[in-house]
């Protein structure tokens, strides 16, 4: 037996390849009621609101699947339960639930380690001395700032300070 097939034998896998199909409608509802919300107080809420309510609707569909996967019952039990609602080409799902659960796993992985990397490239940045900017580039930015009418100098964070080069 291959190492997928063993895979596929889990009891996880399928409740992980439910979970996952359900998240397709439970992230569409979360999407749709957040521009709801948002379409009737958008006027009210601040900038600061608008953030806080999309950010508790990421934080909603992050715990969507995980609650699904709890909810669906004992996860080591071999015998899963039928769903409520009968899905048409209830065997074909049977077959490619598994396949969907190594599929987003290894999305997972993949776009985890772009996010790894990136970040420690931003990281070596702030390590590595930069020099000045070419001349070019100067000129775009003071273009920019005189047609955007910038009247006060962009300052650091407090407790921050700027390499030379970068000034």
């Amino acid at each position: 037996m291959s190492g997928i097939e063993t895979l596929f034998q889990q009891p996880w896998v399928m409740r992980a390849g439910w979970a996952l199909v359900h998240f397709l409608w439970q992230g569409s509802a979360i999407a749709i009621l957040l521009a709801v919300v948002r379409g009737f107080a958008g006027r009210w809420l601040s900038a600061r609101g608008r953030y806080a309510l999309s950010c508790a609707a990421l934080a909603l569909m992050a715990v969507a699947p995980l609650a699904t996967f709890l909810a669906s019952g004992n996860p080591a039990v071999a015998a899963l339960p039928r769903p409520v609602w009968p899905v048409a080409g209830g065997d074909t799902w049977e077959r490619l639930l598994p396949w969907f659960v190594v599929v987003w796993l290894i999305g997972v992985v993949v776009f985890s380690a772009r996010i790894a990397v990136g970040w420690r490239l931003a990281a070596r940045l702030r390590r590595v001395a930069a020099g000045p900017v070419p001349r070019a580039w100067q000129q775009a930015l003071d273009e920019l700032i005189h047609s955007m009418r910038v009247a006060a100098p962009v300052r650091p964070q407090a407790g921050r300070q700027i390499r030379a080069g970068l000034a």
